[in-house]
């Protein structure tokens, strides 16, 4: 549950999401501490709160080729500390309502586009599946 709802303060910006990861964190700090191996997942959501992470803004149609191209492309790098959010015209609209601030992410010509952001600062967009791992590996 703690990564998940640093991934959802990350995919909405949502402080709430935030506020909640952090009230688990410190409900649960001595016990991971005391034994971190059973608490990987855990530390996995810890190293997402605490590290730099890739937002990635897939805008295209899914059961699209170049759309399926590209999100293959992003997952066959290991990237642990990324979130993927994919844009298609059915679900755009209820996109907005969880994260406003995508409401300006459009395809570019009809093609899917991809927004490489870190730490939510973005890269121009771009179409290119290639330069998409160019700006993750960096």
């Amino acid at each position: 549950m703690y990564s998940n709802l640093i991934k959802l303060a990350k995919l909405t910006a949502e402080t709430k999401y935030d506020n909640y990861a952090d009230k688990l964190n410190k409900a649960f700090k001595t016990i991971v501490e005391q034994a971190p191996g059973g608490f990987s997942q855990f530390l996995s959501g810890l190293n997402l709160s605490t590290a730099s992470s890739y937002e990635i803004i897939v805008v295209g149609e899914l059961n699209n080729e170049s759309t399926e191209e590209i999100l293959e492309t992003i997952n066959s790098e290991f990237i642990p500390n990324k979130v993927v959010m994919v844009i298609d015209n059915l679900t755009k609209e209820k996109v907005n309502l969880l994260a406003p601030f995508i409401k300006d992410y459009e395809a570019t010509d009809g093609k899917t586009t991809v927004y490489v952001c870190k730490n939510y600062i973005c890269n121009l967009p771009t179409t290119d599946k290639n330069k998409v791992i160019e700006m993750l590996i960096k």
